[in-house]
């Protein structure tokens, strides 16, 4: 080891607060973590801190959990004192999955609460993000935002170069940079010393031999940690080296070199180092859906809160919101029991939101005093002119941007209840026409022709759907070609105008292979719903009821084989990728990384994260699918785009699942994801127009994504002054409340954000660039006036709420059309497949303890040989490291069998011990490690 290499040791825990044990489980765990820590604090020099994760969440639960007042206030110095470091996170939420309001909002709260801890500001510049399953593009000018000018990251990371560097400058989408420290060996690879005291130091110079390499300083990190560790240690104990220090985020960053540091681009969701999971994108589809309707919900009462000024609790809904994002949560990868959690959460949320929208509306009307009648409320920033059809009404969307709009013509779907057609009556028939478009039914098949192409014989289907058998688990989707068929039951005409046009298509799909054998088949019935109207935007809503698991429904948009980027919205912009992920290293990486990459890597990856629409950009035009709630997209081998509806598994994690190298997680079984038994929706759009103009694309997907919120006013005789004059007829009345020209967020009382998604000055605003504006500031002319005209005052520091309780009797606001949550109850029968899965499980259990009572006669037999054959202590360290991978297996599959009839809280005692056989058996793979260096030394 060279003289100048030092070891910079952090003291943290990772903490999953829900897993595979919900809060009301872990949180007992945070006592013991809390109560432990104050004790090696007490004992340990100033030197000594601990991280807390990176976020808050991990004090509020705790704060929340306790009783004990002392510590509470003891743990608050501590904080004050910075010898426990908290934020600037509120929590580790998954930035794949959480939508530009949800980061946003994660930051702030974050750094309120350190606010309120009493943090000092400059202890708040690192973010500490070491297990977060990869990063969208604009992290590094959101962090700056906020202040934060320093980033600590393991996964994801996509470094180029041929040998990856501890020192990075990320710079993300805009150019903006922070200096950032890649945890190439993970964030525990000093974990636990206190329980291999006799080797604590061999293990500190092994882990400094195989890190400096990769430091320009010489400055190598070691993290004396674990998930759900709830047994804090001062390394410094153990520890004889004098190089060997103890270390805070801050202070390492202070003693890194960053001269010659690597630069990573944009955003880091590889797999090459450590696994970002892929599979996380499509599991528990549910999940995703009802956090983007809930947080739609929530955005809207923002926004009216914003506007009215009335008061509303809506920071409350927000923390609650984030709890759910946490990255093991909406990513699916947690026991049953937490998800089902989350959905009645979500519920929750949701229905309150949906009430401060209804009180917000109220006092918005009565602000403008507007008579009773049909209106809609825009958040979009463009102006359209078209008639908008959804599956229920088609109305004339006439608006010139964020607006609120008297609408006079409007009509409610009815359908026609005329004879069903099968497919053969509209063989070749013309469906649909409109400026941008031409479809036609042909053999089973939507073709779509755009007219604007650049091609004029350009045609393609759309609507396909793909069945494929999966073989992977909660965390890593593994596909394999299935057969399938696939059969158009009936189609019909809802609803037919010169404005709309609304199809009823019901299909089968099932695979044919399985059908013939003993193994569960796959089928799945589909009503969908085909809205055509006057935009590029064909609607496309699918009903689905499932049997049969492991399996993954897609949804083919054909890009008709053409050449061309992906292109994909991620927060705050839209990004270009290949098709294929290149640069994997596969089962056998560098020999320099070999002993340094211990944790699951991805040695395949063909799905990619998106959140709204992807497409393709081709010399013929744009063409992209978009999607509300959907997160996944991969492209075949024929260029065509599909998009993830239902991907169905059992496990959490499985041993050896092909794309995937090393563990994910808890082999625990969890029938709920498979989704069966549940009716999904999923809406889905197809944007048709050959134009190359992506600021066009957006503009139709924001009214896809943020549709106008449709609602009626009524209110009692003589509620409004009876002298009331209006400048206008009704139904040409239209106020503008902001002025904006590019997208935008309410974000707070008085604020609100920015941003250009495109790679080109737009608006305000240059490339990819996130700024904030005061709200007083964008209120226009036209609100004002028209408050004015009402006899209320302008005000350009804000607008107050103006509604009294007289106010709120006399009025009633009723919505026609505004975000839906979904619970997507279970409604099939699964009790045979419950209790044949049991069966399962009690073998798999009767086998597992076989293995390991035979593992522990070989250690028996180790030990009464080893004066005569001379058996190595590493003979034993590898037979224990075997029984207690065994063991831990072994309670992975109990837990699995007591939760089919039990409570997470009523087998604590079974998941403390798991917990603590985890950590166990993590200590011993660095010693088994350790053996594995002498060997290759000798």
């Amino acid at each position: 080891m060279s003289k100048e290499a030092e070891g910079h040791i952090i003291c943290h825990t990772h903490w999953d607060r829900e897993w595979f044990a919900p809060t009301q489980v872990t949180n007992e765990w945070l006592l013991e973590l809390f109560d432990n820590l104050e004790k090696v604090i007490e004992r340990a020099d100033e030197e000594f801190v601990y991280v807390l994760d990176g976020q808050t969440l991990v004090v509020e639960d705790f704060m929340k959990a306790s009783s004990n007042t002392s510590l509470k206030e003891r743990i608050k110095e501590l904080i004050a004192e910075q010898r426990l470091i908290i934020g600037p996170l509120y929590a580790q939420i998954d930035f794949r999955l959480s939508s530009e309001l949800t980061i946003l909002k994660n930051l702030e709260m974050g750094r309120k609460d350190m606010q309120v801890y009493k943090v000092p500001s400059e202890a708040t510049k690192v973010a500490w993000m070491v297990d977060n399953f990869g990063f969208v593009g604009q992290i590094p000018q959101l962090l700056k935002m906020f202040d934060i000018g320093y980033a600590t990251i393991w996964r994801g990371v996509d470094d180029s170069s041929k040998k990856p560097a501890l020192e990075n400058i990320w710079q993300g989408s805009d150019s903006t940079e922070v200096k950032t420290l890649f945890l190439i060996g993970g964030y525990r690879n000093l974990y636990n010393l206190s329980s291999t005291r006799k080797v604590a130091n061999e293990r500190y110079e092994l882990e400094i031999e195989k890190s400096k390499p990769f430091s320009f300083s010489g400055k190598v990190p070691l993290l004396d940690g674990y998930d759900l560790d709830t047994q804090p240690e001062n390394p410094k104990e153990f520890l004889k080296n004098d190089s060997a220090l103890l270390s805070s985020p801050s202070k390492i960053f202070e003693k890194l070199d960053f001269s010659k540091a690597h630069i990573l681009h944009g955003e880091q969701i590889s797999g090459k180092y450590a696994c970002t999971f892929p599979g996380t994108l499509s599991t528990r589809i549910y999940l995703k859906q009802q956090a983007y309707y809930t947080e739609k919900l929530i955005k809207i009462a923002q926004f009216l809160r914003l506007v009215t000024g009335i008061d509303q609790d809506i920071d409350s809904l927000w923390r609650e919101y984030v709890k759910n994002m946490v990255h093991d949560n909406i990513c699916g990868v947690g026991i049953d029991y937490v998800h089902s959690s989350m959905e009645r959460s979500f519920q929750t949320i949701s229905n309150t939101a949906r009430e401060l929208i209804r009180t917000g509306l109220t006092s918005l009307m009565n602000m403008l005093q507007l008579p009773s009648g049909t209106y809609s409320l825009n958040l979009s920033n463009y102006a359209y002119n078209t008639w908008y059809s959804t599956d229920k009404y088609c109305f004339k969307l006439n608006t010139k941007g964020t607006t609120l709009s008297y609408i006079d013509m409007m009509h409610k779907m009815e359908d026609r209840k005329g004879e069903k057609q099968d497919q053969m009556s509209l063989k070749c028939g013309l469906l649909w026409e409109n400026e941008f478009y031409k479809a036609n039914f042909s053999d089973n098949r939507v073709i779509v022709s755009p007219k604007n192409a650049q091609n004029a014989e350009n045609s393609f289907e759309v609507g396909e759907l793909m069945l494929l058998e999966e073989t992977g688990d909660a965390y890593t989707t593994s596909r394999k070609i299935m057969d399938f068929e696939v059969k158009v039951k009936s189609i019909r005409v809802q609803y037919l105008t010169k404005h709309n046009m609304i199809l009823e298509l019901n299909r089968e799909i099932w695979n044919t292979t399985d059908l013939q054998s003993s193994k569960k088949g796959v089928f799945i019935r589909t009503k969908e719903i085909i809205i055509f109207d006057e935009t590029p935007v064909i609607k496309w809503k699918i009903k689905t009821r499932a049997k049969g698991t492991n399996y993954v429904l897609a949804f083919r948009g054909t890009t008709h084989k053409q050449e061309g980027d992906v292109i994909a919205k991620m927060p705050f912009e839209i990004v270009r990728r290949g098709r294929k992920v290149q640069n994997l290293f596969g089962k056998n990486p560098p020999p320099s990384l070999k002993s340094v990459l211990l944790a699951a890597r991805e040695l395949e990856s063909h799905t990619f994260p998106f959140q709204g629409f992807v497409g393709i950009d081709s010399p013929n035009g744009l063409f992209s699918l978009f999607a509300r709630g959907l997160k996944e997209y991969s492209v075949s081998d024929n260029g065509d785009i599909e998009i993830t509806l239902i991907r169905s598994v059992e496990w959490i994690a499985k041993r050896n699942v092909k794309g995937r190298i090393g563990d994910a997680g808890p082999l625990i079984y969890v029938p709920s994801a498979s989704c069966e038994g549940r009716d999904l929706n999923f809406n889905l759009g197809i944007y048709v127009d050959g134009q190359n103009r992506i600021d066009e694309l957006y503009k139709w997907f924001t009214l896809f994504d943020d549709p106008p919120l449709l609602f009626r006013f009524r209110q009692r005789k003589g509620a409004i002054d009876p002298e009331m004059e209006y400048e206008k007829a009704m139904g040409d009345l239209e106020i503008k409340i902001i002025d904006m020209d590019v997208p935008w967020l309410p974000f707070s009382d008085d604020e609100v954000i920015v941003f250009n998604p495109f790679s080109f000055d737009y608006g305000c605003l240059k490339a990819y660039k996130i700024g904030t504006r005061k709200f007083k500031d964008l209120v226009s002319n036209e609100l004002e006036c028209f408050l004015a005209s009402t006899k209320h005052e302008c005000r350009r520091e804000g607008i107050n709420d103006l509604v009294n309780e007289k106010d709120r009797k006399v009025r009633q606001i009723s919505f026609i059309e505004i975000p839906y949550f979904q619970s997507f109850k279970q409604t099939g029968n699964s009790t045979d497949r419950i209790v044949a899965s049991r069966k399962d499980l009690k073998r798999l259990s009767a086998n597992m303890q076989s293995e390991i009572r035979r593992e522990k006669e070989n250690l028996r037999h180790l030990k009464d040989t080893s004066d005569d054959s001379g058996k190595s202590k590493c003979d034993f360290i590898k037979v224990r490291h075997k029984i207690l991978t065994l063991q831990r297996t072994y309670q992975e599959i109990k837990i699995s069998s007591l939760l089919l009839k039990k409570t997470p809280f009523q087998i604590k005692d079974v998941l403390a011990k798991f917990n603590k056989t985890r950590a166990k058996r993590r200590v011993y793979d660095y010693l088994v490690e350790i053996c594995s260096s002498k060997k290759s030394k000798n």
